[in-house]
């Protein structure tokens, strides 16, 4: 779940992994901070949840690198997130997931 308020945003998520009906896992973190702007959170498969954040670290890692002060913002990850897993579905190869991407874009939540 994602809320919005004066001064930012709250994510939240249950820790709960489950096979079926059957509860598996119960510290399962499904919210990840990107950057100090931006955080994500994630329903769904949780395999699928971890390929999509060794991605989305593979490409902090490498705006990091470039060292050309761009910091990936909430706006710019969700339209990136789009294209990934449009990409994979058109491939029939989709990702299981429902996404929440949250954070701070310049002075707005």
């Amino acid at each position: 779940i994602g809320i919005i308020f004066d001064n930012g945003v709250i994510i939240a998520a249950d820790l709960l992994g489950s096979y079926g009906s059957m509860a598996q896992l119960r510290q399962l973190p499904r919210v990840f901070k990107i950057n100090d702007l931006t955080a994500i959170g994630a329903s769904g498969d949780y395999s699928d949840y971890q390929y999509l954040l060794e991605v989305i670290n593979q490409k902090v890692n490498q705006d990091y690198c470039l060292n050309d002060g761009y910091v990936l913002r909430p706006k710019s990850l969700y339209s990136w997130c789009t294209r990934v897993l449009y990409n994979r579905r058109s491939n029939f190869d989709p990702l299981w997931n429902k996404l929440v991407i949250g954070g701070m874009e310049d002075d707005q939540p």
